[in-house]
C-alpha cells in the first residue's frame, strides 16, 4: 500500500474547545491504524472486524483517528462528525 500522510492542526483552546485538541487516545490508536496498515507485529490485529464496513466517527475532533483508519482498512467508509466553529460558539447552540 502507498504512504499516507497526515497532517492535522490543534487549535487553541480558546477557538477549538476540547474539539480542537489532539488526543493521547487518538494519537495512539492512529499509531494503531499504521501499523495495520504497515503490516507490523500484533497491533496488526483487530481490523478484519472493520473491513468493509461503514463506520460513523461522533466528535472527531480534529480526525486523526478517523482519517487513519480510512487510509488502513481497505473497503471501509468513514464519515466523521464534530461541530464546527459557527456552531460551538453560537449562544443558541
Amino acid at each position: 500500500r502507498p504512504v499516507t500522510r497526515l497532517r492535522v492542526r490543534e487549535l487553541p483552546f480558546s477557538e477549538g474547545k476540547l474539539g480542537g485538541h489532539l488526543w493521547d487516545g487518538g494519537v495512539l490508536m492512529a499509531a494503531w491504524a499504521a501499523a495495520r496498515a504497515e503490516g507490523r507485529g500484533p497491533a496488526a490485529g483487530g481490523f478484519e472486524l472493520l473491513e468493509g464496513k461503514r463506520i460513523l466517527e461522533l466528535g472527531a475532533g480534529v480526525g486523526l483517528l478517523g482519517l487513519s483508519v480510512a487510509a488502513a482498512v481497505p473497503g471501509c467508509s468513514v464519515v466523521l462528525t464534530d461541530f464546527g466553529l459557527e456552531e460551538a460558539t453560537r449562544a443558541d447552540a
